[in-house]
């Protein structure tokens, strides 16, 4: 193939500039800001124009006019932010990929996509776009959660995030208010981690409760406003809760467990936990939290300025979710890998190791009467809580796995197993937990003496 890289030293591109080519041109990395109407007449051969780089601010009705053999056009890394109708007919008939992304496209017509009839890739920072030229090989950016008409395009994702998230909201609720009115347990270190644990199970039913009122007010009309709800505040206020919510979650579930295998093991220790320093560790660990889970809504403003999580770190997909379970290496990919494989890995690790103490403590054998009746009801509360640990472990496990799997590069998660996880294993603990540890709690105590 005939091409030809060129280094310009002006920022208008002209027809005499170009009229040499045949095949292939290269024009990246100059510091071109104007195409000049017919820039590449007499050009009818040219199939790749390599474009990216470069300062265009509008492509103008007739900047492309004389390709009507070109394949390929490459446009990313500019400054677009207008496309005039028509820039894109001259090669309506033979564009076969195009590439955008990374511009601040804004101003454009329906029909100037429209009209690509024989486009096989298109890349781009707009979703509506892909909805523009139809099912095409490869369209980016994708959506494994969402259509051009829905937020949430499959209906049981709908109704059971409606379904969880308000069982989650009354089932949170009614823990933390009982467990506020109940004078006699509210004060013990169980009575604080389960209040704990219910309060950020409620911000993951709140996180619910905004996406899928989200997908009702954008019912049928997603494609156009996609751009609008991503780069929100209140999508990433959600996705940010999200966070906050599962890793207080597993944070909460850590010190119950090790807690719990402290007093079993030892239980006529001194060291216990105490109240005091129960809510202090609490009150670390949602402080923690809470920076880490809000800190990329703020890195790009002019006070805080941090590059590293890009323009929208929750914004990538249509429900605010930064899991890393694709192998696409998005902007703050290392800070998500850290929170949701490598700390809830340790976490569960921590979990497993102190239930796994407490089962081999019990089979112990000559211990004290006075021992063996204590111990029987630190390890009947154990058992209880157990339960918990153990639906949570079930909600998180396979998401460290898949996230593992995924940034070693060993699985390729399926669209359909990657939407299920984030919509439905990883909320359905905040749901059952408050059913497990209260519903249970008050038939106990209702069957005794």
């Amino acid at each position: 193939m005939k091409f030809l890289n060129i280094k310009l030293y002006e920022s208008k591109l002209e027809p005499e500039t170009v009229k040499a080519f045949r095949c292939k041109m290269l024009l990246y990395n100059n510091q071109i800001s104007t195409l000049a109407e017919n820039a590449f007449a007499g050009l009818e051969s040219l199939k790749e124009l390599w474009l990216q780089s470069n300062q265009i601010s509008t492509l103008a009705a007739n900047a492309f006019a004389g390709l009507e053999s070109l394949k390929d056009l490459y446009l990313q890394d500019n400054n677009i932010t207008t496309i005039d109708q028509g820039a894109f007919s001259v090669f309506a008939s033979s564009l076969g990929k195009l590439d955008i992304r990374r511009n601040n496209l804004q101003v454009y017509r329906e029909s100037t996509f429209e009209e690509l009839k024989y486009i096989t890739e298109l890349y781009s920072d707009l979703f509506r776009l892909c909805c523009l030229v139809g099912e095409i090989e490869v369209c980016e950016p994708t959506d494994a959660f969402a259509s051009c008409a829905d937020l949430l395009k499959r209906e049981v994702l709908r109704i059971l995030m409606l379904v969880i998230g308000l069982s989650s909201l009354i089932g949170n609720f009614i823990v933390i208010i009982s467990r506020r009115i109940n004078k006699e347990n509210r004060s013990t270190v169980d009575s604080i981690l389960l209040t704990n644990l219910a309060a950020s199970d409620l911000l993951m039913a709140i996180y619910l409760l905004i996406i899928a009122g989200a997908d009702i007010h954008y019912r049928g009309r997603y494609a156009k406003v996609a751009s609008e709800w991503k780069n929100s505040f209140l999508c990433s206020f959600s996705g940010a809760i999200s966070t906050l919510s599962g890793q207080c979650s597993v944070s909460t579930l850590m010190l119950m467990s090790i807690n719990r295998a402290i007093n079993i093991i030892y239980p006529f220790s001194t060291e216990r936990l105490k109240r005091t320093k129960c809510k202090i560790i609490i009150g670390i660990a949602w402080l923690v939290w809470l920076v880490i889970s809000f800190l990329p809504l703020v890195a790009n403003k002019s006070h805080v300025g941090i590059p590293y999580f890009g323009e929208n770190y929750y914004g990538k997909q249509s429900v605010c979710l930064a899991l890393p379970l694709t192998r696409h290496r998005l902007p703050g990919w290392e800070y998500a890998t850290a929170i949701f494989i490598a700390f809830n890995g340790l976490g569960f690790f921590v979990i497993a190791a102190s239930y796994l103490t407490i089962l081999l403590s019990v089979k112990r054998s000559a211990i004290t009467a006075n021992r063996m009746q204590r111990r029987e009801e630190e390890i009947e509360m154990a058992v209880k809580l157990g339960f918990i640990v153990f639906t949570d472990f079930c909600c998180w496990f396979p998401i460290i796995v898949m996230g593992i799997c995924s940034e070693m590069e060993w699985w390729r998660i399926p669209d359909d197993i990657y939407v299920w996880a984030a919509t439905f294993i990883i909320p359905i603990n905040s749901s059952v937990n408050p059913y497990l540890y209260t519903i249970i709690y008050m038939c106990k105590t209702e069957r005794r003496p």
